[in-house]
């Protein structure tokens, strides 16, 4: 539909100018005007293989129309509707990329280098702030709309903070399977370790972090190790060692104060779950979008809540299980893929950039236009994985055939 280097810039533009300018609209008139330009490009004739991944987008901007429609029919606010699980419209930018392809190769060049940019400014921001009194850069406006802090004392959160794992996951894959002994790949894995710990001081990042470093473990092993019941064994010892580590190295800060109910981050977040799980509060049609919740933290936005997978159901009612079952179905292609015999760095990016759904258990950020663009590019680099090793199969029989 347009030129890979045109879908390289469009994925850029919506990861890294999405927060700065702080206009919600300006973001969906890009996406209007790349749309309505491919179509005109391609005289509205779109060439779609619709495989798995290209169902999901579509199914996934289904299931918001649908939460669409029963917002209308629960005589929602109209601007709720709207504003409410907006970023699900990014699912839209899978058909086109799809419809022309784009190099994944870039693309991956790209979500690293906005990975390393993330840690960077998160580091700078802090220092300015925090530790050296500065605040220089508040003056700047590139920082200055793009940071956002939380009630939680001394932290930074940038919207692309999700993008952190892509740099981590890479440089300990490099180091470890590549073998790249290279001194860059190692201070840019205790710098991505530090600033999530340091200055997000998120539970949900630092989870995130623990799960991707497990499943880097795995992987690892998984290369190395040909039986599959050592395999399976060494799992198992995995999931013991480090679930005790987490415990020892982090037990205050995830299981302690960033999880305690008296926290002030995680009384309403405690308060939202028995909200939920109340069956009253349950609608097997969904209440629709926009629909409103009792228990909130911000009043300007009385459809948002931070425990966002079961307001999944409040809103969408069974439907979310469809949503649910196609992260499901992601994550399981995107593990087989890090674990594959075939090392490659690349492996890494499907997972590393899924890893915001652990993140999101105690934050609204699944549908936020970096994380579902962030999902979509997972998808297109699974798609292009499946092709692959099916071509690769497909040229392993013609040449046993021909040798027979």
């Amino acid at each position: 539909m347009f030129d890979k280097s045109e879908a390289v810039l469009f994925i850029f533009l919506i990861l890294f100018l999405w927060e700065p300018f702080k206009n919600s609209n300006l973001i969906y008139i890009v996406l209007g005007v790349f749309l309505i330009a491919g179509f005109i490009k391609q005289k509205c004739c779109f060439h779609i293989h619709f495989d798995f991944e290209a169902k999901c987008s579509v199914i996934l901007v289904l299931i918001w129309v649908y939460g669409i429609m029963m917002g209308f029919i629960m005589h929602n606010e109209i601007q709720y509707i709207f504003r409410n699980f907006a970023g699900m419209t990014f699912y839209s930018i899978y058909i086109l990329i799809d419809s022309k392809g784009i190099n994944s190769k870039s693309l991956k060049t790209v979500l690293y280098s906005l990975s390393i940019i993330t840690v960077l400014a998160t580091m700078a921001v802090y220092c300015d702030q925090f530790l050296l009194g500065t605040e220089m850069l508040g003056n700047v406006p590139l920082f200055n709309n793009y940071v956002m802090t939380s009630s939680v004392e001394n932290v930074i959160y940038f919207p692309t903070r999700e993008m952190i794992g892509i740099s981590y996951l890479h440089s300990i894959y490099s180091l470890f399977i590549l073998n790249r002994r290279k001194i860059g790949y190692f201070l840019i894995a205790v710098a991505d370790i530090l600033t999530t710990v340091i200055c997000i001081k998120s539970a949900g990042d630092i989870l995130g972090l623990i799960i991707l470093t497990f499943l880097f473990a795995v992987s690892f092993i998984s290369i190395h190790i040909k039986e599959r019941i050592y395999l399976y064994i060494t799992i198992i010892i995995g999931i013991i060692l480090v679930g005790l580590t987490s415990f020892v190295l982090f037990g205050e800060v995830l299981f302690g104060s960033f999880f305690s109910e008296t926290s002030s981050g995680n009384s309403i977040r405690y308060h939202q779950i028995r909200y939920f799980l109340d069956f009253k509060n349950f609608k097997i049609t969904g209440h629709g979008l926009g629909a409103p919740v009792e228990v909130l933290r911000e009043k300007e936005r009385p459809y948002a809540v931070e425990v966002i997978y079961l307001n999944l159901f409040h809103k969408f009612g069974i439907a979310a299980f469809g949503i649910i079952y196609i992260y499901l179905r992601n994550c399981i292609d995107a593990v087989k893929i890090l674990m594959s015999k075939r090392i490659n760095v690349e492996n890494i990016y499907p997972i590393a950039c899924m890893a915001y759904l652990v993140t999101a258990l105690g934050n609204p950020l699944l549908f936020s236009s970096t994380t579902v663009t962030l999902h979509v590019c997972a998808m297109v680099i699974i798609n292009k994985y499946k092709k692959e090793s099916n071509n690769d199969r497909k040229e392993k029989v013609v040449k046993t055939r021909y040798r027979i």
